[in-house]
């Protein structure tokens, strides 16, 4: 039992230090995509929140549901992807 807290002890601030990093990537990722393309950058960013929040949703329905909404929640995630892409890539072309 004492051997399992000591490998703990050093895996979780590496742990913390790496999600630290990982927010911190994220972040810079946002702020050089909204500088770069200014105004558009805005709309990319919001579009693509926007599709990721309804496909998650439609993956939640198509794992956690049964029936016609397992069918809905399986069909909405693509459709979504796919309508948010071209967008997206309008937005960010100059």
């Amino acid at each position: 039992m004492d051997r399992t807290r000591k490998a703990r002890s050093w895996a979780w601030p590496a742990a913390r230090l790496l999600a630290r990093c990982a927010v911190v990537a994220a972040t810079a990722a946002m702020l050089v995509l909204l500088l770069a393309l200014g105004a558009g950058g805005l709309l990319v960013v919001v579009v693509g929140l926007f599709g990721l929040a309804i496909c998650a949703a439609g993956i939640w329905w198509s794992v956690a549901r049964r029936g016609p909404v397992r069918l809905l929640g399986a069909t909405i995630s693509p459709w979504i992807s796919a309508s948010t892409a071209p967008t997206r890539l309008a937005a960010s072309m100059p």
